[in-house]
């Protein structure tokens, strides 16, 4: 629907003692000096419709605008008449509607308020039929939003503006890539989903908390068990491997207790992947043709990342064989010091002595322990010869492990070797073919996202923050588990020599089935939470359909719906952007241009297409698009009378 102003008239209201202008449903230009009745064209018009001048202010009570004349000392003047009408044409039909303003008088005749009369092409309507017949047409808040550029952005409550906009996009579909959170929900809301499983993180994290206690607690009861009667070197040997152990431990709880840490780094790359992804859409609309070469650059990409992922664990597993290398070497020696001692005391054993002195302590013996003494020294002897082989075997099995161990090494090392070399191979290729790409990439009008320097800075930190976030907590507890189960072996070893109890082969079982629980609990939080960031990316490509739904139907301004993440969520808010500047840091001219607009693409919405007074038009120098009937208000010195301007 179409309407146009043909004409205001106004008998003493505010700077008009008695004005009519004529505009046949024109574009116009007024132009004056400030205070020269400019705006109160404006308020004319919206008195007489809605009985609210410009600024949303009634003439009565508490905030209210003077409707009529004031004196020298501001006063309003007494006993005169308001009158003003407007006269508008609704495709093609002209309606008058008419509103006088009396005083009304007490008996001390003191102004005691006043009577407001009305007519529509001149037949005299009530108060409620006046509203009906306008509302009709054009309601007040459709008044107020399609003719009033600065209402929209500078008096609309920000949740408002949003709801009307959103609106516009009608029905959105969901995001693609999502199918299996989707059939997830049952029923239920992202925001119920993520609520379920962070409970669940709390409870696996609280029964996770748990074990560690008890893991300690048994491990009291291993070194309790330890035997005192056993060789000092392999105890003390022992002794470092069970402390080395406890710094892995150590390291497990540092582990657990750094989540806070992780899940603040997990929020920014969700910030930032939020901000790259918005990045995407914005260069997506502009991506034509170049879509096969930007997956190519992508899967090159991604293989290069596969390659450093099988040198990363190849690497891990060179670094591996080392540890244990360096664990049989000490137990080598450990045991090459236990012989050396052994055939110390042999020889010790094999020297002559008087048979009248006890070998045990020194002391003279009486002639009938000469024999039991002799015997004594006899078992000694065997028994050293007895642990003294036994100890050769076990140093010769060490040295085996040893060199065969130093042959995996040796391998791994040259495996290693090719592998840095196909790297470089395929980092080569890469970069050849990428040049390839990127020269037809360029003679595209598009731009591609590798290619765009906001798009690489949010990629470059999301890499930094996914490089300084780390492995996952399962794979870390592996490479920890790795370690302490060959350090565990260790001891077990050692513990065998040392002939220790069945219970303390208990207790280590009892740790291992509290650490297997312990790492199951450890993949099941992972889980969990690769759960909850999922529905993080998918609330961040939801938010990017919204507002790119919503950007189509406008042609100059575009809108932000969502702000900046806050643990994980999208946290919705509504502004306007002209060419990246939001509403406050536009200039007088910029909102002009944005609030035209937006009350373009309304009026294209509802359908209804009023006049559209711009104030302050001599800020603005880019032009008016727009459809509808236009009326410019000029502020220019030296110029005390309405300058009056018909577009022909």
């Amino acid at each position: 629907m179409n309407i146009k102003l043909n004409r205001l008239k106004a008998e003493n209201f505010k700077c008009f003692k008695s004005r009519e202008l004529i505009f046949d449903g024109k574009n116009i230009n007024i132009t004056a000096q400030n205070r020269a009745g400019k705006t109160t064209l404006k308020d004319i018009f919206g008195w007489t419709l809605h009985g609210k001048n410009s600024e949303g202010k009634v003439d009565s009570g508490a905030g209210k605008f003077e409707v009529g004349p004031l004196d020298e000392k501001k006063q309003p003047i007494r006993g005169l008449t308001t009158l003003t009408e407007v006269e508008l044409t609704f495709d093609g039909v002209v309606k008058i509607f008419k509103k006088v303003r009396t005083e009304k008088l007490g008996r001390d005749k003191a102004v005691k308020g006043y009577n407001y009369n009305y007519w529509i092409n001149k037949v005299p309507k009530t108060l409620a039929e006046y509203k009906a017949d306008i509302s009709e047409y054009l309601s007040e808040e459709a008044l107020k939003l399609l003719t009033d550029l600065t209402y929209f952005n500078n008096q609309l409550h920000w949740e408002k503006r949003r709801d009307i906009v959103v609106e516009l996009a009608g029905k959105i579909e969901k995001p693609l890539g999502f199918e299996e959170l989707l059939a997830n929900l049952n029923d239920k809301s992202t925001k119920d989903l993520k609520k379920v499983l962070k409970d669940e993180k709390a409870l696996l994290e609280e029964e996770r908390d748990k074990i560690n206690p008890r893991i300690d607690e048994v491990q009291r009861g291993l070194d309790e068990y330890a035997g005192t009667d056993t060789d000092e070197g392999i105890e003390e040997h022992r002794d470092k491997l069970s402390a080395e152990i406890t710094g892995l431990d150590n390291e497990r709880k540092k582990l657990f207790g750094s989540e806070t840490e992780r899940q603040k780094k997990i929020d920014l790359i969700n910030v930032l992947t939020k901000q790259k992804l918005k990045r995407e859409a914005e260069l997506a609309s502009d991506t034509t043709g170049i879509t096969d070469l930007l997956e190519e650059k992508g899967e090159l990409e991604k293989a290069l990342a596969d390659k450093r992922q099988i040198i990363s664990k190849a690497k891990t597993e060179f670094v591996t064989q080392e540890t244990e290398i360096t664990a049989k070497k000490r137990a080598l020696n450990s045991l090459m010091t236990t012989l050396k001692d052994i055939r110390d005391t042999y020889a010790e054993v094999l020297k002559d002595k008087p048979d009248d002195i006890c070998y045990s302590c020194g002391q003279k013996l009486p002639a009938d322990k000469f024999a039991e003494n002799e015997k004594i020294r006899k078992e000694q002897k065997a028994e050293l010869g007895k642990d003294g082989n036994n100890t050769n075997a076990k140093v010769k099995i060490c040295t085996k492990e040893i060199a065969e161990s130093e042959a995996e090494k040796k391998v791994l090392a040259e495996n290693l070797i090719k592998l840095d070399a196909g790297l470089e191979e395929l980092r080569q290729d890469k970069e050849k073919r990428f040049a390839e790409i990127d020269k037809l990439i360029e003679n595209n009008a598009t731009i591609p996202p590798e290619s765009d320097k906001a798009w690489k800075i949010f990629n470059g930190r999301i890499k930094r923050s996914e490089v300084e976030l780390g492995e996952s907590v399962a794979v870390q507890l592996e490479h920890i588990d790795n370690q302490r189960t060959a350090k565990n072996l260790a001891v077990k070893n050692l513990n065998d020599a040392l002939r220790h109890s069945d219970r303390m082969e208990e207790a280590k079982q009892r740790i291992a089935e509290l650490e297997a629980k312990e790492k199951e609990l450890a993949q099941k939080i992972a889980d969990v939470e690769k759960q909850l960031k999922e529905i993080d990316n998918y609330k961040v490509a939801e938010s990017s359909m919204i507002e790119a739904a919503v950007n189509s139907k406008f042609k100059h301004v575009k809108f932000t719906l969502y702000g900046e993440f806050l643990n994980g969520e999208a946290m919705p808010c509504c502004e306007a952007l002209l060419d990246g500047k939001g509403y406050n840091e536009q200039s007088g001219g910029e909102r002009i241009f944005a609030g035209t607009d937006i009350i373009n693409t309304l009026s294209k919405h509802y359908d209804v297409w009023p006049c559209l007074f711009i104030d302050n038009a001599e800020s603005l120098t880019l032009p008016i698009e727009t459809e509808t009937q236009v009326i410019r208000l000029v502020a220019k010195k030296g110029v005390t009378e309405l300058e009056i301007i018909k577009d022909l």
